[in-house]
C-alpha cells in the first residue's frame, strides 16, 4: 500500500512539473513573440475566498474553509493580447502561495489559466477593469492530482474574488 502511495506522489510530481514548465516555455514564447511591442506591468492582487477542503481523518469528511492571499506579479502581453504572468505572496492558512499562468486579454477583461504549485491546484481567473489601473479579480480552481499529498493542502477547489493594483507599467 505504501508502495501504491508513494507510486502516486511520484506521479503527482511529474505531472506538476510538466504543466508548469508548460506554462512557463508557452508564456515565454508568447512573449518573445513580439518583443518590439512586449509591455509588463507589475502588480498586487488582495484574495479572499473558499476552499473545499477534504479531510484525511475521516473518510468522505468534507467542509468549506476560508482564505485569503495577499500577492505580487508580473504580467508580460504582447501586440496580440497574450499574455503571461506569475503571482508570490503569503496566504492564511498556506503561509505562502504562487501562480504562474497565461491568457488573453479581451477589451477590458483579462482571462487566464494555470497552475498554482502551492496549494497544487489548476485555475481559471478573469479579471474585470475597474478604474484605470486596477482590476476585480475572480478565480476558479480545482485540485484533478488528488489530496493525499501535502502539496494540496488537503484542496479539491477553491472559489476566490480579490482586487488587483497596477503599480508600474502599462496598465493594458
Amino acid at each position: 500500500m505504501k508502495n501504491l502511495q508513494n507510486l502516486k506522489i511520484t506521479s503527482l510530481r511529474r505531472l506538476t512539473s510538466i504543466i508548469i514548465m508548460s506554462i512557463i516555455s508557452i508564456g515565454f514564447l508568447t512573449a518573445q513573440e513580439s518583443e518590439s511591442t512586449f509591455e509588463k506591468s507589475t502588480f498586487l492582487e488582495l484574495n479572499t475566498g473558499v476552499a473545499l477542503i477534504s479531510s484525511g481523518n475521516l473518510e468522505n469528511s468534507k467542509f468549506i474553509a476560508p482564505g485569503i492571499s495577499f500577492l505580487i506579479g508580473k504580467t508580460f502581453i504582447n501586440d496580440q493580447n497574450n499574455f503571461f504572468e506569475y503571482q508570490i505572496g503569503i496566504a492564511a492558512p498556506t503561509i505562502a502561495t504562487a501562480k504562474i499562468g497565461i491568457g488573453k486579454k479581451i477589451k477590458n477583461t483579462k482571462i487566464s489559466v494555470g497552475v498554482r504549485p502551492y496549494p497544487l491546484s489548476l485555475y481559471s481567473q478573469v479579471n474585470i477593469k475597474a478604474g484605470e489601473k486596477n482590476f476585480i479579480s475572480i478565480g476558479l480552481e480545482g485540485n484533478p492530482f488528488g489530496t493525499e499529498s501535502r502539496i494540496a493542502f488537503e484542496s479539491l477547489a477553491n472559489f476566490n474574488v480579490g482586487y488587483r493594483w497596477t503599480l508600474k507599467g502599462n496598465n493594458k
